[in-house]
């Protein structure tokens, strides 16, 4: 199957595409009307008259949909404006309790002194991610998620044959974990307006985990998109 985010790029490519070819028709069969229109209205007129009178005409159309169109695109931007400053907040706590899971500051106490885990916390930011997240957002944290849950599994199945072997899966960097949480952390930046271009797999979770450098090889980050590849291809 196509791979889910390259559908999901050719879907709105899709929606862009009948967009723009709606308007143009739409120009189209106005400008073709107020032809029509101009035509019958200025029968038997001086021909330079009425080509005049159809460009005047031509011209106030195109003024008023020029408009349209700008009163469209600034709505927009205000609901993206008015969007942002929530999904600002839920990304902060979200990438908040995730530093507490690296270890980057201390765990937080509720009101009786005792240490509140991230995993309560993170799941209980579940309803805003859904209501102010990006799809991209809601798709890379969705496969991640699967992605954890399956190893979880994985790991408790090899403890019971194997414990020593699932201790030392369990201790092992998973670039699955670590390089497809970065991916959620890469599509909130995009979804907040940032480009990230020139970040390279493994450049924000450095920030956090000092010696990711030491398992980040060219050959190994390339096994993971291929892996990664794979996966998505089955979803």
């Amino acid at each position: 199957m196509v791979n889910r985010q390259v559908r999901v790029r050719v879907r709105r490519a899709g929606i862009i595409c009948g967009y723009l070819i709606a308007v143009a028709l739409s120009l189209f069969v106005l400008a073709a009307y107020l032809h029509w229109l101009v035509r019958d209205l200025f029968t038997g007129i001086n021909s330079t008259v009425a080509a005049a009178s159809e460009a005047a005409i031509a011209t106030a159309a195109v003024s008023l949909g020029a408009v349209m169109f700008q009163r469209n695109s600034e709505d927009r931007r205000q609901r993206n404006a008015d969007l942002r400053t929530p999904k600002v907040e839920l990304y902060e706590k979200f990438l908040l309790q995730w530093a507490i899971t690296f270890n980057q500051i201390p765990k937080q106490k509720n009101s009786e002194g005792i240490e509140i885990e991230p995993s309560s916390e993170l799941s209980a930011l579940l309803p805003e991610l859904l209501s102010w997240a990006s799809d991209e957002v809601v798709t890379e944290w969705s496969e991640f998620r699967r992605y954890n849950n399956l190893r979880v599994a994985r790991i408790a199945s090899l403890k019971i044959v194997d414990p020593d072997a699932a201790q030392a899966a369990e201790n092992e960097v998973d670039l699955g974990v670590t390089l497809g949480f970065e991916r959620v952390v890469i599509a909130m930046r995009r979804d907040l307006g940032h480009s990230n271009v020139g970040i390279q797999p493994g450049d924000l979770l450095g920030l956090w985990i000092n010696d990711l450098g030491n398992y980040l090889t060219h050959e190994s980050i390339v096994k993971w998109r291929k892996e990664q590849r794979k996966r998505r291809r089955t979803v």
